[in-house]
């Protein structure tokens, strides 16, 4: 019996850390506050919060699904930290002027949309240099999108223009200007059809445009103040500020099929103008926050209702939702470490403040 019994429990520990490898975890970059909190998607528990050298107004996670990188406010600079606390945050210069926005990912080399310089710079992370410095015509770049077969293709808004510049990474230049509207917001590409979607708040207009030829191909009416659009599982998502809602769009449809309010009531406190989504890698929820707020919604994306709410001690700016990487839950005590820039020499990285990463308690 007792064989039996010891049997059914290493049965049952194998069984829990095969289950961990398919959580998930939120990752929630905060406004007015250096820092990001990484939580459990499934229950909102805070898992750790990993303190910022300063504030941060994007982030990506790396090809290996372990780092970040971040775009620090006001600075031609990005930051790169280790989730599982293993590798020591650095920096790397992206020179010259301007402030790094919109990131994204071209292979494991890092898309940056440089505003204010009115360049999309092409960074090696792992060798921390630019590869590349592209110049475009507008100044105030703002999103930044790549995707799939198109990865060697960036899509850059200008927020004040409503332009989206069509970048050839390998040539190093800007093939096609496209002109979407008023203003050229948030960017989502659909790999599988070829399409690319703007936002356009200003007009209440979704801007669809072909991604092997750059042209505008059709226009939905979305009334409300479209901030934010998202794909994911043959939809498209787009979170409106005004009208306090979701606007749906099925597959190629040229309308939108409904909306779903994120007036939601808890304990007396309405929720308004979300204008930030991510959705868990299994593809059955989408995390909703942003407008200031210190909450996230759970949207269930098979009902298409809002389900849960977890609560965070910072207003929202961005987030995002990927696989659990291995070693996270490490509990590691990690010391306080300077953002060095690479060529840095490390005995520099004693003096001044840098980044943290806090292990919570379970």
């Amino acid at each position: 019996m007792r064989s039996r019994c010891l049997t059914l429990l290493m049965f049952a520990l194998a069984s829990q850390t095969f289950a961990r490898d398919d959580e998930s975890i939120l990752l929630v970059l905060h406004a007015n506050q250096p820092k990001v909190t990484v939580l459990d998607a499934e229950r909102g528990r805070r898992l750790k919060t990993i303190q910022l050298e300063r504030e941060c107004v994007d982030f990506e996670v790396a090809a290996d699904g372990r780092h970040l990188y971040l775009s620090n406010e006001g600075e031609a600079r990005i930051s790169v930290v280790d989730l599982t606390g293993k590798d020591p945050a650095r920096s790397i210069e992206l020179g010259g002027s301007g402030e790094a926005r919109g990131l994204a990912l071209s292979g494991t080399d890092l898309v940056v949309a440089l505003s204010g310089a009115g360049q999309v710079v092409l960074v090696d992370v792992a060798k921390g240099v630019v590869k590349k410095r592209i110049d475009v015509r507008g100044r105030s770049l703002d999103r930044v999108a790549t995707a799939g077969n198109y990865g060697k293709t960036a899509y850059v808004s200008e927020s004040t223009t409503g332009e989206v510049y069509v970048v050839d990474l390998d040539r190093g230049s800007v093939v096609y200007t496209v002109p979407t509207g008023a203003t050229a917001g948030s960017i989502a590409i659909d790999a599988q059809s070829g399409e690319v979607w703007v936002a356009d708040r200003t007009l209440g207009q979704l801007r669809v445009i072909a991604a092997k030829t750059a042209q505008a191909v059709r226009t939905v009416e979305c009334p409300g103040g479209p901030q934010r659009v998202v794909l994911g599982g043959g939809r498209v998502f787009a979170l409106c500020t005004d009208s306090a809602d979701i606007a749906v769009v099925r597959g190629g449809a040229k309308t939108i099929d409904r909306r779903i309010p994120i007036r939601i009531e808890f304990g007396g406190a309405g929720t308004l103008g979300l204008d930030r989504m991510a959705q868990e890698p299994g593809g059955k929820h989408a995390f909703l926050g942003g407008g200031n707020e210190r909450r996230i919604l759970v949207l269930d994306l098979e009902a298409l209702e809002i389900r849960n709410r977890f609560d965070v001690d910072a207003p929202v700016l961005e987030l995002l939702c990927i696989k659990e990487p291995e070693g996270l839950g490490a509990p590691k005590a990690l010391k306080r470490e300077k953002l060095k820039k690479d060529g840095e020499d490390k005995d520099d990285a004693k003096d001044g403040a840098g980044g943290e990463t806090k292990q919570d308690e379970p």
